[in-house]
């Protein structure tokens, strides 16, 4: 079926297009009657739907000129609107010739049984129009007040509309005024040197935008419940001055402060059980006032009170720019209480400066002195590891060498790099306890023989787990014979399961050792050695440390002799 859409809204349009075009249907759009009726008539359509309201011709006239057409007066005619409808302009819609009359929003559902429906009757011979006016003058009567009505309505909304828009103008002009003060705040408060006269500056500012008659700030002990006023601006009333000292409990109730929440009190004179406070502040002429905290980091510091001279001032702009300075305020009181703590300590710790001087040369010359001496013990019991077996005289240091550059080439964080190179000068400490026979046996080793051997990981960590290293040395000892697999010992540990020291370890130990001389066969070569790991790289060895072993002989790499 074809189907023109008239209307001129594009998302409207774009809907019922989208909704038709998904059933099946050839669909056309117009964005006024006139486009409209145009298209028609070089097109002649099954359906036309179309809206009321619209430039240059509307959804009536549309209508009517349809009906008037002998081209177009038999198709299907359906007003979709929602533009002021009324009850009247559906019975005038079917009066000038419309089949249907929808009111927007409706379901895609609903509205599509609708058009259903009037296919139907079409099909059918029956008619849901009404019989059509055939008086102009009646037509024109009636189209001038549905559209005189609309106009009207429109007019009414446009004003309206504009009402909203200077309240809107006006609200913004206050708001823009208001982040102008509070600019203007931030700036002076970066030169203020105390919170008295943070205080001073940020209430003058609140009287530039709040018309009140009494203000002042107060910050809280909470621990003695009292509190200190900073700073008071007023019109002559001298409820308080600056450095009066009061309970808390004058000012605000401490739980409702400490909360966030604010005390507005609309009509001071209507409170029935007034307190001694607010006593005071009648025969000082205050008839309404608001009480924020001052809050920073969640802890109440203080409050900031405005009073006004007349009840039922504290409207809701007087609340929110209270509001929006108190936690301005609250933040540079906080920042100023913390430059006078600072320039009070400053003075104190200057004195210390050279006593605090020489206690760092002395830590630092005892940490050089411990580290050296850790060092030597580790390149000791490294050297007594390696006496006992000639063969492998030099092993961990060079295993170490090889393990230190692959860690630089993986770019590992230099303390952890240190902790690598202590691993790697006692990773075979273990094998002290194990006779010095099977360590230099020429021959291949028994299955009893080797299982002693094995264990020489575990001795390892029972040694060094006695010695509080800032590293864990002892686990990357045990591991260095884990395979990524679970084929290593003494674990069989697998993955992200061995440590990342002691799989680098592990590549290190496996080319150093093939590589050189064992008492039960020859050197076998570093290319032999190096194939071997890369034959197991991502298998038994982690890879991207194989990798990087090998960019470190490509680089030029020798064993230390």
């Amino acid at each position: 079926m074809k189907v023109l859409i008239v209307d001129d809204k594009e998302d409207a349009r774009y809907l019922l297009q989208a909704l038709l075009t998904g059933h099946g249907h050839d669909v056309a759009v117009a964005t006024n009657g006139e486009e409209g009726l145009e298209q028609a008539r070089s097109e002649v359509p099954n359906l036309i739907i179309s809206d009321i309201l619209m430039p240059v011709m509307d959804g009536f006239r549309l209508c009517r000129e349809v009906r008037r057409d002998p081209a177009l007066r038999d198709c299907l005619f359906v007003f979709y609107t929602a533009t002021y409808t009324q009850e009247s302009d559906a019975d005038f819609a079917m009066k000038i010739g419309a089949d249907d009359f929808i009111r927007k929003p409706t379901e895609p559902d609903a509205f599509l049984a609708r058009i259903e429906a009037a296919v139907e009757r079409a099909a059918d011979g029956e008619k849901a129009r009404s019989a059509e006016l055939t008086q102009e003058a009646e037509v024109l009567r009636l189209y001038s007040e549905r559209l005189v009505a609309k106009l009207e309505k429109r007019s009414v909304d446009l004003q309206e509309e504009l009402a909203r828009r200077q309240q809107a103008e006006e609200a913004l002009r206050r708001h823009a005024h208001r982040l102008e003060t509070l600019r203007e705040i931030d700036i002076a408060i970066l030169d203020a040197q105390s919170p008295e006269t943070v205080a001073g500056i940020a209430l003058d500012a609140l009287r530039s935008i709040v018309l009140c008659a009494q203000t002042s700030v107060a910050s809280f002990d909470l621990a003695s419940g009292e509190a200190r006023i900073l700073a008071v601006r007023d019109d002559g009333q001298e409820l308080m001055t600056a450095g009066d000292v009061m309970p808390i409990e004058y000012l605000g109730v401490v739980e409702e402060l400490a909360a966030g929440r604010a005390r507005v009190i609309d009509d001071v004179e209507a409170v029935v059980e007034r307190s001694e406070k607010q006593e005071r502040l009648l025969e000082a002429g205050v008839r309404s006032y608001i009480v924020e905290p001052l809050r920073a980091r969640g802890e109440l510091i203080g409050s900031l009170n405005v009073g006004f001279s007349s009840p039922h001032e504290t409207t809701e702009d007087a609340v929110q720019a209270s509001a929006e300075l108190a936690n301005q305020l609250a933040i540079a009181l906080r920042q100023a209480q913390l430059r006078q703590d600072v320039e009070r300590h400053a003075a104190a710790l200057e004195r210390n400066v050279e006593e605090l001087s020489r206690a760092k040369e002395e830590l630092e010359h005892s940490y050089l002195s411990l580290s050296r001496a850790l060092s030597q013990t580790v390149e000791a019991l490294a050297a007594a590891a390696e006496v006992r077996d000639p063969y492998t005289a030099g092993h961990q240091r060079r295993v170490t060498a090889l393990a230190v550059e692959i860690a630089n080439v993986l770019e590992l964080e230099d303390t952890r790099i240190e902790g690598l190179r202590v691993a790697g000068l006692m990773h075979d400490i273990g094998k002290l306890a194990i006779p010095a026979e099977l360590l230099s046996k020429p021959s291949r080793l028994t299955e009893t023989e080797y299982s002693l051997i094995k264990g020489h990981p575990e001795t390892a960590r029972s040694i060094l787990d006695t010695v509080e290293f800032p590293w864990p040395i002892p686990e990357i000892v045990l591991q260095h014979h884990e395979r990524l697999d679970g084929t290593g010992y003494p674990n069989g540990l697998e993955g992200d399961g061995i440590l990342l020291e002691a799989r680098i370890l592990a590549v290190a130990d496996v080319v150093e050792a093939t590589s050189s001389h064992r008492p039960y066969r020859p050197a076998r070569g570093l290319d032999e050695a190096l194939a071997e790991v890369r034959s197991g790289a991502g298998e038994r060895y982690d890879a991207s440390v194989v990798e990087a072993c090998e960019a470190v002989f490509a680089e030029g790499f020798t064993f230390p002799d």
